[in-house]
């Protein structure tokens, strides 16, 4: 039996220079900043089919595949002073006029290998959608952003990348 392939590398963490990426457009990203620091800050749950549990005889069976479920990914940012043109804010505040469709955001999750690497994986969220209303939450030491989000794609698989959006 062989040992999993994951257990001999180098061990992930956000914190050696991960990134959370907005994508504007095509070509055009803005770098989302003051992420907390904190364990947890940012979360990532990749959307699977649900388990649908089986019975025979009050036996449990093999599970069967259900419907598609959606990724999540939650991010809290300490508040920035300013509420420019490039605020990540600004682009998620507007609420759409004309239209019952929800606004969808493409997003890049990014993780580097080892710290100051330029390689790594990157997980994009093409179809990514706001979960809740935008929190805002007031601290002591400073304010903070929580953004939640449900990626309506199906089954995002992680890429390497070799170089960084720019």
């Amino acid at each position: 039996m062989s040992a999993p392939t994951n257990t001999t590398s180098a061990i992930h963490n956000f914190q050696n220079g991960g990134k959370v990426i907005y994508e504007v457009s095509t070509g055009v990203y803005l770098n989302i900043m003051n992420i907390e620091p904190e364990s947890g800050a940012v979360e990532l749950r990749i959307g699977r089919r649900e388990r649908i549990p089986m019975y025979d005889r009050n036996d449990l069976q093999q599970s069967r595949m259900g419907r598609q479920t959606p990724s999540y990914l939650k991010v809290r940012v300490r508040c920035a002073a300013s509420y420019g043109s490039s605020d990540i804010m600004k682009k998620l505040l507007p609420i759409p006029t004309n239209t019952d469709l929800c606004p969808q955001h493409k997003i890049h999750v990014q993780e580097p290998y080892v710290k100051g690497g330029t390689t790594g994986l990157r997980w994009t969220l093409s179809k990514c959608e706001l979960q809740t209303p935008i929190q805002k939450e007031f601290g002591r030491d400073y304010d903070v952003w929580v953004l939640e989000f449900l990626d309506m794609e199906d089954l995002p698989e992680p890429t390497e990348y070799s170089s960084e959006l720019s």
